[in-house]
């Protein structure tokens, strides 16, 4: 059977989910130095940050299944519960939030300033995605839930400059941006008959093939991108 769990590092720290397989995750463990410590029970990992960890948990009857975001505080232990989104991520102090109506919001977590909205919602559509952010960069890859051919919107944006967001095409169709970095973003291209991981530079939109024909997973940090083939 396949594992379950998941793996994130960040400010020197590990933090990993290991469970009994792919769909019954549960403990939450962080590595700091010599320190190896039972945290949380969560699904799932999303990012670990300086001192932050975003935790993902299935949702429940109660909130209609949607998925349960919180971050916590890995010194105090202190847990804050996030409004419900289809995605967010976390990148030091920034924490970006995609809506089920598209809406792409940015906060900042040490001024607790209003936050700072870069794609505004279309509450007509029901949307499926995810976001990404990297320094000042924002990436988000959404395609209408309801519509199977719906190639969907593939978005840059500076959160520091608020320049108009910048289209990345080439992430269109069945495959998307997979992870973004300062200075790539990476994804699958071409899908769904002939998928292969690409890393497009975001000075000049120049991409080039990181992976064989078929391989899908991939993730970037700085200039250095990893492949599953």
């Amino acid at each position: 059977s396949k594992e379950g769990g998941n793996l994130t590092v960040g400010g020197g720290r590990i933090a990993y989910i290991q469970g009994e397989d792919e769909y019954y995750s549960d403990d939450l463990r962080l590595v700091d130095g010599d320190s190896f410590t039972y945290v949380d029970y969560a699904n799932e990992v999303a990012e670990l940050s300086g001192d932050r960890l975003l935790l993902k948990s299935g949702g429940n009857w109660d909130n209609n299944w949607a998925d349960i975001w919180r971050l916590r505080d890995v010194r105090t232990g202190d847990i804050t519960e996030l409004p419900d989104a289809l995605d967010y991520d976390l990148w030091g102090e920034r924490l970006v939030g995609l809506g089920e109506d598209g809406e792409v919001r940015v906060f900042d977590l040490r001024t607790g300033a209003d936050p700072v909205v870069l794609r505004t919602a279309t509450p007509e559509i029901q949307f499926s995605g995810d976001v990404h952010i990297a320094g000042d960069l924002v990436a988000w890859d959404i395609r209408d839930a309801g519509d199977f051919f719906d190639t969907g919107e593939q978005m840059l944006r500076n959160v520091a400059t608020m320049t108009a967001a910048t289209e990345l095409p080439m992430f269109d169709g069945y495959g998307g941006i997979r992870d973004l970095s300062t200075g790539y973003a990476v994804g699958a291209e071409t899908c769904p008959d002939d998928c292969y991981a690409s890393a497009v530079a975001l000075d000049d939109l120049s991409h080039t093939p990181v992976g064989t024909l078929g391989s899908e997973v991939v993730a970037v940090d700085g200039n250095t991108a990893a492949v599953v083939d």
